[in-house]
């Protein structure tokens, strides 16, 4: 019973064996011959600067692939350089013949070298406009395609703003058919000026893309006049007021409108406000007259007790 045993573990051993043998890809040996031979990718698209690392793989006459296969690798044509262990770099564009021989069996590959991404966009400047404390003006997009070779995969680098405020752009990419960057600006908290910014796009093997964005806020239309200064004021006929009356024009958000026309002329009472001619808003939308004096009422001279002065009613150029 006891050498039974023993023969029995002996031969299930074997079985062991012999199935890890039979399953397991890996190199055959000496004694097997190389039947065929081939080249993984047997056909590849890189940009250039790429790198490309190509394996040549034996198969035995069963269809077991050696675990390793030592070939001589050669190319031809210019637009890859070919190192003795398969790595290919694209140098220049255009198509190159790879191929690995070794026991009299060439395999050969195809590797073609395309130009790098290069970014192409529907505009270079994108220009905003709004009104101080007004609404933000409408969102503007750019449409961006490659115009080189490989595969254009744009991201938004950072945004970087010229002085003044910053934050007031919002910049980000809405992507298929075609990438699109989406611009919008806020007005909210800025004073009238005009502010810059720069929107830097990026993507792998493509040279950078700078977009500039630029936002002018300004006033709107004249809305309302108000007085200013100069109200109700008292002087001797034939003398100017001490005050020279002066108005503020604002739009309808409240801010002050510069070089709007103002004239001014004495409603009632008789009198002269100069200059009879437009005088123009400043940059804190005031207008002011140089002179506002009464004539002495008629019938009267000019040397009697001086009357109140009348207001002069200030109005703006058509």
């Amino acid at each position: 019973m006891r050498r039974y045993s023993v023969l029995a573990g002996l031969a299930l051993g074997a079985v062991l064996a012999f199935n890890f043998a039979c399953t397991t890809d890996t190199a055959i040996g000496p004694d097997v011959a190389l039947d065929s031979l081939y080249i993984e990718p047997d056909s590849a698209v890189i940009v250039l600067g790429d790198t490309l690392h190509l394996i040549a793989v034996g198969v035995d006459s069963t269809g077991r692939r050696f675990a390793t296969t030592r070939v001589t690798w050669g190319t031809s044509g210019t637009a890859i350089t070919l190192a003795p262990n398969g790595v290919a770099v694209g140098v220049a564009t255009g198509t190159a013949s790879v191929h690995a021989t070794e026991g009299g069996i060439t395999a050969t590959a195809l590797v073609t070298v395309t130009p790098q991404p290069i970014f192409a966009t529907s505009r270079d400047s994108v220009p905003f406009s709004g009104v101080a404390s007004g609404p933000n003006p409408a969102a503007q997009t750019v449409t961006i395609t490659n115009a080189g070779g490989g595969t254009l995969s744009p991201v938004v680098d950072s945004t970087r703003y010229g002085a003044g405020a910053t934050g007031w752009l919002q910049a980000s990419l809405v992507t298929g058919g075609p990438d699109t960057l989406r611009l919008t600006a806020a007005t909210a908290g800025l004073a009238v000026n005009t502010y810059t910014a720069n929107v830097f796009l990026g993507a792998p093997k493509a040279s950078p893309k700078t977009i500039k964005v630029t936002l002018a806020v300004t006033v709107g239309a004249p809305a309302t006049m108000a007085i200013d200064s100069g109200d109700a004021q008292t002087a001797i006929v034939n003398t100017a007021v001490p005050v020279k009356p002066a108005v503020i024009i604002r739009d309808q958000y409240g801010n002050p409108v510069p070089s709007v026309g103002v004239t001014f002329a004495v409603a009632v009472g008789g009198g002269t406000a100069l200059p009879a001619t437009p005088v123009s808003t400043d940059g804190a939308g005031r207008a002011r007259a140089t002179s506002w004096c009464r004539s002495p009422r008629r019938g009267h001279r000019a040397r009697r007790p001086p009357s109140p002065r009348r207001r002069a009613t200030p109005r703006p150029s058509p």
